[in-house]
């Protein structure tokens, strides 16, 4: 989550919904890293961590903006997304090729062996026990959940991102989507998923199929 320096647009920050690639492109755009700019109007301002939904900015009287925004993602492919995401990266900080950010190594060594061994389809059956056993968040929580209650937000489908960026022209805003983390699945939601693993996310998430008009399938 940030809110501007000028206090025009927040961003509340779903996880796996593309918001990393968002920060970015707030952070760095054309002229370079922009992190915390007085001088710049639009230059993002993190208040609380990334993933802080909009009721706890309240809760804790952070400063709002005059309008908040966030990305979301079809649900079939937030999950598939994040199952291979959490895998990858994890393996990533325990090779050295990413910092490991105070995490401990032990355990996410744990979750990769755990999510590997379990396989994709199980994890999304047993997703509450496996996310509690091997403290593994933000994934069995509906995407709306971090703006429930947010009367002025406007809020953008990854899968049509182009909206968001001339939205943010129109009000002068001039930052370029980059895709920050790419995600190395080899196969995609719909080559994998089969109908018992599509009817468990629509039960899941079903208010984000509603709210945010995604096609439900069965």
């Amino acid at each position: 989550m940030f809110i501007t320096t000028n206090k025009k647009i927040g961003f509340i920050h779903i996880p796996k919904c593309g918001g990393s690639s968002i920060s970015a492109a707030f952070r760095y755009g054309q002229k370079g890293p922009n992190l915390n700019n007085p001088d710049d109007p639009w230059s993002p301002w993190y208040p609380v961590n990334t993933h802080t939904t909009y009721h706890r900015t309240v809760k804790d009287k952070i400063t709002q903006p005059e309008n908040w925004f966030t990305v979301v993602r079809n649900p079939f492919a937030r999950y598939h997304s994040w199952y291979y995401y959490q895998i990858a990266w994890n393996e990533k900080r325990l090779s050295g090729e990413l910092g490991m950010k105070n995490l401990d190594p032990v355990l996410l060594k744990q979750q990769v062996a755990a999510l590997k061994k379990v396989g994709i389809k199980n994890t999304l059956l047993n997703l509450d026990e496996i996310c509690e056993k091997h403290t593994l968040k933000e994934i069995r929580r509906p995407q709306f959940e971090w703006i429930d209650g947010c009367k002025n937000i406007r809020w953008f489908k990854l899968e049509e991102i182009e909206m968001l960026y001339e939205w943010l022209h129109e009000m002068g805003c001039m930052v370029e989507y980059t895709h920050e983390k790419k995600n190395p699945k080899k196969k995609t939601w719909q080559e994998e998923f089969d109908d018992e693993m599509i009817q468990r996310i629509q039960q899941r998430y079903a208010i984000d199929f509603e709210k945010f008009g995604y096609e439900l399938i069965l």
